[in-house]
């Protein structure tokens, strides 16, 4: 089988999509960040534990 020429390759010239970063609102991505602090400062839980929570809230 062939490949139809002009199909290979080329979707380096597509441009590119937006960052779904920047759509997002300041105080978004300041609670990410802040997330990303305490995960990187060993601040974390089981995930056994945050399902828990979210299933059983207090």
């Amino acid at each position: 089988m062939k490949a139809k020429p002009g199909k290979i390759g080329m979707d380096f010239l597509k441009p590119e999509k937006k960052d779904f970063w920047f759509e997002l609102s300041e105080k978004d991505r300041q609670e990410i960040d802040a997330g990303i602090k305490q995960l990187d400062s060993g601040e974390r839980i089981p995930l056994d534990d945050f399902l828990e929570k979210l299933d059983n809230p207090k």
